[in-house]
């Protein structure tokens, strides 16, 4: 029987992917692509964007 993890893992990131877009973080579209943090990036912008990344995590299922 073929595995389907990695159809579980898209699907598990286009999931998490939405809940930080409601939560008004961009990622990058991709699961495969690196996120990066600069100086053009406040304390603010972080906390938020740590607080964001929770409440995605908590309000997501995966089965």
């Amino acid at each position: 029987m073929k595995s389907t993890l990695g159809a579980e893992r898209r699907i598990a990131f286009a999931k998490y992917f939405r809940a930080m877009l409601d939560e008004g973080i961009y990622l990058a579209p991709s699961q495969f692509e690196a996120m990066f943090v600069s100086t053009a990036h406040s304390e603010d912008d972080l906390e938020r964007t740590v607080e964001a990344n929770q409440k995605a995590l908590l309000g997501i299922t995966i089965s």
